[in-house]
């Protein structure tokens, strides 16, 4: 809230606090810093891994005003993307990977929402807030005003009503939490997961995703990936949209992998016809984590077939 100038209302305008431009900005840097380290600068950025992207190289220099971004609005980034923290410093959710679809409508509507919207209807401060408060609190809340109640969550008193529900009882986190890694029932009946995130996607972390797979693989070693494998989607930001190939068929990779053990080793994507696209029918294959789609060095950079897991 503290980059969000105030609306007509007097309240933070929370859909003016990063501008086009300033997204826009971002996701050049981003791309500046980390596209070519899958071998071809195509404005994606497939190995998130290698991406060592600073917001501070954006910031305004000795009377800069154009092509940057004042200082506030740099550590706001770097406060976004590194993750929720409470006083203390402590992660209380993932960090986030840089990725350039940070710039597509898909990002700014659930982060942000409409520029002089009254009130701010970014759906991360409506229809997540009320998540957090009526489902995942034990015992619930209640708020009349959904985005002031957001607007005033506590990092430090707040996470514990979700985290531990009543007396300390840990309700919320045992009914909600996707954390456990137990699927000995599941591996032992011959089950089988796809996991498919966007690396733009402005809800939920990729990195939290990852960070799952690892924890299956330090319960299961090698066994984890003969039953369980995530598939990032660079530049796609919640399910769909973004500047993504993000269109393919997971469905027949997991059906193929149950019915006939063939374990998807790719899934290819294509990218639909949309305003954040500007490369329509791009193909790419989406690897298996931690392989990145890699360009072999020759052959058109709109085709899938010149590019390898590795």
């Amino acid at each position: 809230m503290s980059i969000a100038p105030k609306g007509d209302d007097g309240k933070p305008d929370l859909g003016s606090a990063l501008s086009k431009s300033d997204l826009k900005l971002l996701a050049d840097g981003i791309l500046q810093s980390c596209d070519a380290a899958d071998g071809v600068k195509d404005g994606m950025v497939q190995n998130i891994a290698a991406c060592k992207f600073d917001p501070s190289v954006l910031a305004c220099k000795g009377g800069q005003s154009e092509a940057c971004l004042p200082q506030d609005k740099v550590d706001v980034l770097k406060r976004i993307f590194g993750g929720i923290k409470n006083g203390k410093g402590e992660l209380i959710y993932s960090a986030w990977p840089y990725d350039p679809g940070v710039a597509a409508a898909g990002w700014t509507a659930w982060s942000m929402g409409t520029p002089k919207a009254i009130p701010p209807n970014a759906r991360n401060v409506t229809l997540i807030a009320g998540g957090v408060a009526y489902d995942f609190m034990s015992p619930p809340e209640q708020p009349t005003d959904l985005v002031d109640w957001s607007m005033k969550f506590d990092f430090d008193r707040d996470p514990p009503k979700v985290f531990k529900g009543k007396d300390g009882f840990e309700a919320g986190m045992e009914f909600e939490a996707a954390t456990s890694t137990n699927l000995d029932a599941f591996k032992a009946k011959g089950g089988k997961i796809i996991f498919l995130h966007g690396t733009a996607d402005p809800i939920f972390s990729s990195l939290d995703t990852i960070r799952y797979q690892e924890a299956l693989q330090a319960r299961y070693g090698a066994d984890a990936d003969k039953f369980s494998r995530v598939f990032l989607v660079p530049g796609m930001n919640h399910c769909a949209g973004g500047p993504a190939t993000d269109e393919f068929d997971a469905v027949t990779a997991l059906d193929s992998w149950v019915e006939k053990g063939t374990a998807p080793d790719l899934i290819l994507a294509r990218a639909r016809k949309t305003p954040d696209v500007p490369w329509v029918n791009r193909t790419r294959p989406l690897c298996p984590f931690p392989k990145v789609a890699t360009y072999k060095g020759s052959g058109d950079v709109e085709d899938a077939a010149n590019f390898e897991c590795r």
